[in-house]
């Protein structure tokens, strides 16, 4: 086969749209299924980050600012001067907590941290968050 012949027949898929697939996306907004999975998700994720606002506040909350975000799956909490990010987010990584500081994700005058609560239960953020707090305190024994 020619590379003429291959370019030809991958142009051929390529310029067909996947009509079966966008039938049955389609149907599945059409009758509803993807209002109520969204409307599931949003409840689920509220829970998920009230628990992990509750805990934050319990375990941390003279450590961290934490902004209630009004939707999504991540929450942002603002560290004290003179607290790096980078650091607690190493600090943590030794207690397997993935903690991104925020700096990564986007330009910021302030450090903190961002938390993703979307695949977390409840309890998994209440049991993170401690463990956080011990990782935290560990090197500033004064808090």
């Amino acid at each position: 086969m020619s590379i003429f012949s291959l370019f030809f027949a991958r142009r051929m898929v390529d310029v067909h749209h996947p009509i079966l697939e966008q039938m049955a996306l389609a149907d599945f907004i059409a009758e509803g299924h993807f209002t109520r999975h969204l409307r599931r998700m949003r409840l689920l994720y509220i829970e998920r980050r009230n628990a992990l606002i509750d805990a934050l506040t319990q375990e941390m909350g003279d450590m961290l600012n934490i902004p209630v975000p009004e939707a999504g799956m991540h929450l942002m909490a603002w560290l004290p001067e003179g607290m790096s990010a980078h650091l607690a987010s190493q600090q943590a990584a030794a207690y397997d907590l993935h903690i991104m500081p925020i700096s990564q994700s986007r330009p910021s005058q302030r450090d903190g941290l961002l938390f993703g609560f979307a695949s977390a239960t409840p309890k998994e953020l209440r049991a993170g968050v401690k463990t956080l707090a011990k990782a935290l305190r560990k090197k500033r024994p004064e808090l």
